[in-house]
């Protein structure tokens, strides 16, 4: 008989015991979300260099307080997810505001990956429809 072996994953296999905290945000907005290492350390040189024990302390929540809530769970969906989810602006553009904020946070953290991403969608060419006799302009 022959023995079965199961197909490797395809994903890296989450250690769920390493997290740390992280405050996001100030005033009303301010949250503190718990983060695994296995998302973010091994592509962000910030959260690499904030787990080393040189400035980890378990007590103590990585501080990204003059960061905006939303524009940090943006960038970790694409993290985790490897897809920039922003949605177009009611005209059907990219919404160049939130995707430049993504940019420059993605810079800060050191994610290169992430930082193309977010470039590659603010430089893309969108086609759009305009009301002039239906031609078609791209942008």
């Amino acid at each position: 008989m022959a023995e079965s072996t199961s197909p490797s994953a395809k994903r890296r296999r989450i250690d769920y015991e390493k997290a740390f905290k992280v405050k996001i945000g100030n005033g009303d907005h301010q949250k503190i979300l718990t983060i695994y290492d296995d998302f973010v350390v091994h592509r962000s040189t910030f959260f690499k260099s904030a787990r080393s024990s040189a400035w980890f302390d378990e007590a103590t929540p990585v501080d990204l307080t003059d960061e905006e809530p939303d524009i940090f769970a943006t960038y970790m969906h694409c993290v985790q997810f490897e897809e920039v989810d922003v949605p177009n602006t009611p005209c059907g553009l990219p919404d160049f505001a939130t995707l430049f904020k993504l940019y420059v946070f993605a810079d800060k953290m050191g994610d290169l990956r992430a930082a193309n991403a977010f470039m590659d969608r603010l430089i893309s060419r969108r086609t759009i429809s305009t009301n002039k006799g239906g031609q078609t302009t791209k942008l």
